[in-house]
């Protein structure tokens, strides 16, 4: 079925500089992996790290690559997994099972990236009126619990009790910081605090969502289906925030939802502020989950999101892709493109416009 594969790194520039605590970013760099089957299909995946991710860790994501197009290799580093599983699935040749949501959209919530008290302020309102009915906020840069709580509170007061209001804070508080924090949070409502301290520490997780009474998401720490697994049978958390990118892809990412919801842990999908590639095989799975808004309103982050139609929100839902192919703004992919390979070349390049398969 499969005669080609094709893998495009690309660098795509942030429309306006990604701030965190974890980092300010200003430009997203993935792979592009595309699957030509002998039919002329094209199915296509993305393969990213976290946008903070070292030029080491990129360039071990580019060698695993290189590794599996050029030579062959069998595929075993978890996002590249993780594209060629949503490129098949683009194909038709694997399926996540079970019915998508009847309504055929998805709810998200509305990121707020910036910190400042006066835009992030406008910018809720703004999500408010264009019918989100979840906004997340960021967290983690501001200097006492005073201000954090002024934010919010100002935000809170705002939109109305019927907004959920999630914050993420990346990791960037302390054990001791993360406390005093929630402590001034609890009057507020709200739906969860994402990722208040590091990966890697479970039972301090667990102790701040006990001893708060606000919920606790986890987000960096569900680096796997083990490391999710775990969260759950710790009673960690009250939500799982899934990332098909980090896990392994699209069917890993659902069974971790599955499972989760099974023991009663919610769940949000998300990204790693992907392209629109990533984006859609991410709304694929959420589109199998009941309720909730997840984490997939961030097309427009980036100058272009690669699709022939670009992904867009209306009344705070997003449609889920039709079956069958993405149509890819071929041009796009081109301009962004910083290194190509390919594995299959005569039937990629006829695929791609040359009817001769000669090399241009």
């Amino acid at each position: 079925m499969i005669v080609g594969v094709r893998a495009v790194r690309v660098s795509i520039p942030f429309r306006r500089p990604f701030a965190t605590a974890a980092g300010t970013w200003h430009q997203r760099e993935a792979w592009i992996v595309r699957l030509y089957a002998a039919d002329g299909r094209v199915g296509s995946g993305e393969a990213c790290l976290d946008p903070g991710a070292s030029p080491s860790a990129l360039e071990a994501l580019a060698a695993a690559v290189r590794a599996h197009v050029v030579d062959g290799d069998e595929p075993v580093d978890l996002a590249l997994v993780g594209a060629i599983e949503a490129a098949r699935l683009d194909l038709g040749l694997a399926t996540l099972g079970g019915p998508e949501a009847a309504a055929g959209s998805v709810a998200v919530n509305a990121t707020i990236a910036t910190e400042d008290p006066a835009e992030s302020l406008a910018a809720a309102l703004l999500a408010a009126e264009d019918g989100y009915a979840t906004i997340k906020l960021k967290g983690g840069r501001e200097r006492s619990t005073t201000e954090l709580v002024a934010r919010l509170t100002a935000i809170r007061d705002a939109v109305g009790p019927d907004v959920a209001i999630r914050l993420d804070v990346n990791g960037a508080w302390d054990l001791a910081t993360a406390r005093a924090r929630l402590a001034g949070l609890v009057a507020l409502g709200l739906e969860y605090v994402e990722q208040p301290i590091p990966a890697g520490d479970i039972a301090a997780l667990s102790s701040l969502g006990a001893d708060s009474g606000v919920p606790i998401a986890a987000d960096e720490s569900v680096v796997s289906a083990t490391a999710a697994r775990e969260l759950v049978e710790a009673g960690a958390v009250a939500v799982l925030v899934v990332k098909p990118d980090r896990v392994g892809g699209p069917l890993a990412a659902l069974s971790i939802a599955r499972e989760a919801a099974a023991a009663g842990v919610g769940v949000t999908i998300s990204t790693l502020l992907d392209t629109g590639v990533g984006l859609a095989a991410a709304q694929r799975v959420a589109a199998r989950l009941p309720g909730g808004a997840h984490g997939l309103a961030t097309g427009d982050v980036l100058t272009n999101d690669l699709l022939a139609t670009p992904l867009t929100v209306h009344g705070g839902r997003m449609d889920v892709p039709p079956a069958g192919p993405l149509a890819l703004d071929e041009a796009a992919v081109d301009r962004f493109a910083i290194e190509t390979v390919a594995r299959g070349e005569r039937q990629v390049r006829r695929d791609r416009g040359d009817p001769t398969g000669a090399r241009r």
